[in-house]
């Protein structure tokens, strides 16, 4: 009776033990490049709760018109902090994005602050380069 009453207990604790669900990024997208320019918006993000539970993340911004977006995620303490890096080819222009982060893990969204973690992007002038026939 002895080991019996043990054993309960012990799977008592086992199972009331939480859960551990890691926060993780499990998609990165980005929208087709947005010719207007609405640097006002620079930053603001907006979160969707998807059917999986998951949210989606769309942060706006500038950048290069001839990139390749890679993320950057991370997560410290109740602050999801997003981003991107460039490479690719970069050219002289820029357009506005939408990046899109879908995020799992998350119980509730708005426990968390959403930092962006890429500059803002001021253009001070545009210039038009005409095409070389």
């Amino acid at each position: 009776m002895k080991y019996f009453i043990s054993f309960l207990f012990l799977l008592l604790l086992v199972s009331c033990k939480p859960k551990h669900v890691e926060i993780k990024l499990s998609a990165f997208e980005t929208s087709e490049c947005k010719k207007e320019y609405n640097f006002d918006l620079q930053g603001t993000a907006k979160s969707t709760v998807l059917n999986s539970g998951n949210y989606q993340v769309s942060v706006f911004g500038v950048a290069n018109c001839c990139s390749d977006f890679e993320p950057v995620f991370e997560i410290k303490n109740d602050t999801l902090h997003l981003g991107f890096k460039e490479g690719g080819n970069i050219c002289s222009c820029f357009c506005c994005y939408d990046f899109i982060y879908e995020v799992e893990g998350i119980e509730d969204i708005s426990n968390y602050t959403i930092h962006y973690t890429n500059p803002i992007i001021e253009i001070v002038e545009t210039e038009v380069i005409p095409e070389i026939d």
